[in-house]
């Protein structure tokens, strides 16, 4: 089910009485209602009470359009992050692109219990079913973790009889099995951002979270990727502290119900503003780093850290999972790599088009050379969407050169590996 956002309500009708007819959508911006979750007798201190869930979409586009993709952000991050990021800007005036914040980020809200990676697939499917997208006629783009939740998504769909997915685009994240990760900079993310929102200070928060992540972004090879750096034995203290007693906020003094009110009360704006050259990629994580107070902090808090778990989850599948994974492979399948990406070593991405490759599928990667793990310059997106353009049949003419015989064949900023081969 999907409702229009209360916030934009009033806009929307206005719109369309000075159109005199409302499309499907009136507005860029809804909810889709999602179950809030059984009780889990196994984190009994954990889930909560009994509450309702909401997922917010964004949809913008022609609704018409016969290019659909479905867009999904990483961790910590919020459906704002395609603002910012490159890789749908070719195909935007040919497509309609549906974002969405996943569960626990965003204005999305978490529920009652936890959840793992799967749970982020059903989500998935629930939204397309709101908007009435089939998956043949669906590309999913997913970046660092929605890469992760976009694998889920593709075996949910083909063993419940919905098809493949039309294309799909992985990008700096994860394949299902034998992943390569560095454990310590993961920690230090977690511990840098748990230090930030325990400052005091909104300035100095929103200060260092820009730089943290604008120096993640703008890797290139003309300049080392920024590592994070411990700044001595008070700093180590207080991450630790923030660690831990934003653990036990989140976890112990966490109502579903009251975060799920609040994800509707809070304004898009204050949550995840994005900013020019890419400042604020990641929303700031979210309210933590906001004026935001109270469960809307603990709900975020929360989400961002189970979400961090999911990763894990994705990690530790089981065989015959892996193998459902592998198998549900969309037509078309690129997976696009930053060399320069410490996150998610470039590693995993030939270790993604191995899998699939060997389980017959379609694929074709991408590096993408000294780019970071969130890469903002446009050369970076310019493969992706000339890609989403020929898996719908749209790149016939501009390969051509529009019709010009004499008119040189357009080239992409970022050449694809020949093995294996993009078709």
């Amino acid at each position: 089910m999907r409702t229009a956002d209360p916030a934009a309500a009033d806009g929307a009708k206005a719109d369309t009485r000075a159109r005199g007819s409302e499309p499907e959508f009136a507005s860029d911006e809804f909810w889709v209602d999602a179950p809030g979750g059984e009780r889990q007798w196994a984190c009994l201190l954990l889930q909560g009470g009994p509450c309702d869930r909401r997922l917010r979409c964004r949809l913008q586009g022609d609704r018409s359009a016969p290019i659909k993709v479905l867009a999904l952000h990483g961790w910590g991050c919020s459906l704002e992050l395609w603002d910012a990021l490159p890789f749908l800007n070719g195909v935007r005036g040919d497509a309609c692109v549906l974002a969405v914040d996943s569960r626990g980020a965003g204005r999305s809200s978490c529920g009652r219990g936890v959840w793992g990676i799967a749970d982020h697939g059903e989500d998935v499917l629930r939204v397309l079913d709101a908007v009435g997208w089939a998956p043949p006629d669906t590309a999913l783009v997913g970046i660092s973790q929605g890469g992760m939740v976009a694998q889920h998504a593709m075996s949910l769909a083909l063993r419940r009889g919905l098809g493949r997915f039309r294309a799909a685009v992985l990008i700096n994240t994860l394949p299902p099995s034998r992943a390569s990760l560095r454990p310590s900079l993961w920690l230090r993310l977690v511990a840098e951002g748990l230090k930030q929102q325990a400052d005091p200070s909104r300035a100095r928060r929103r200060a260092a979270h820009r730089a943290l992540m604008t120096s993640n972004a703008r890797a290139t090879s003309s300049g080392p990727h920024a590592r994070l750096e411990y700044a001595g034995r008070s700093y180590r203290l207080a991450a630790l502290a923030g660690l831990v007693g934003g653990s036990c906020g989140a976890c112990l003094c966490f109502s579903g119900r009251e975060d799920h009110a609040a994800c509707a009360a809070a304004a898009a704006e204050d949550i995840a503003p994005t900013e020019a050259g890419g400042g604020a990629l990641m929303g700031n994580v979210s309210a933590l780093l906001q004026d935001q107070e109270g469960p809307h902090v603990r709900g975020r808090l929360r989400g961002w850290l189970v979400n961090l778990c999911c990763a894990a989850d994705h990690r530790l599948q089981t065989a015959s999972a892996v193998q459902g994974i592998l198998a549900a492979a969309p037509a078309r399948l690129l997976v696009v790599s930053s060399t320069a990406d410490e996150v998610f070593p470039p590693a995993n991405a030939a270790r993604i088009a191995s899998l699939y490759a060997q389980a017959g599928a379609d694929v074709a990667v991408c590096p993408l050379q000294g780019r970071s793990h969130l890469p903002l310059d446009s050369e970076s997106g310019e493969p992706v969407s000339e890609f989403l353009l020929r898996a719908f049949g749209r790149g016939t003419e501009r390969d051509a050169g529009g019709g010009d015989p004499d008119a040189p064949a357009p080239r992409p900023a970022v050449q694809f590996s020949p093995l294996p081969v993009w078709r």
